[in-house]
């Protein structure tokens, strides 16, 4: 599946369950489109993850997805306790500094993915309120095509 499929997937659930009188919100709240590669730290004005700690996407409960440069969703996890910032760390554990271009690479990342070692990847995050809903929307998404480095629905 490939991120605008997920967006589109993620409006049609919403619609569905607001329609059956569910008040539930699901909004795009950092684009893959929008930051740099995760390994990108030539500009410090665009964050490839969020950051700070402190900041408000960094408490976003909701899904997080990780994605290619072709757009193809490789991983979809969610966050529900207010921690899409630690979930995502989780998976990318400690950068190496960068070097003299600016780039950091991931050499303990929980994927064993070339890509995702050299940085060459996105990430996008999903707000849904109430946080519960978050389980919800990250099993729907799965069976419609489960990612690359997602081992199991749910």
């Amino acid at each position: 599946m490939n991120y605008l499929e997920m967006k589109k997937h993620i409006a049609k659930l919403s619609d569905f369950l607001n329609s059956d009188g569910i008040k539930v919100t699901m909004k795009e709240v950092f684009s893959p489109h929008n930051a740099p590669y995760i390994g990108d730290r030539t500009d410090d004005t665009k964050d490839a993850i969020p950051y700070p700690p402190s900041s408000k996407i960094s408490k976003t409960s909701g899904i997080y997805c990780f994605v290619y440069e072709d757009d193809t969703v490789i991983y979809i996890g969610k966050a529900t306790q207010n921690n899409a910032r630690n979930r995502i760390w989780d998976h990318l554990k400690t950068p190496t500094v960068p070097n003299e271009k600016g780039w950091s690479t991931f050499p303990n990342n929980k994927f064993n993915d070339e890509l995702v070692l050299k940085g060459k990847v996105k990430v996008g995050i999903f707000e849904i309120e109430p946080a519960d809903y978050s389980s919800l929307v990250e099993v729907y998404l799965h069976t419609i095509e489960l990612p690359k480095y997602c081992k199991q629905i749910g």
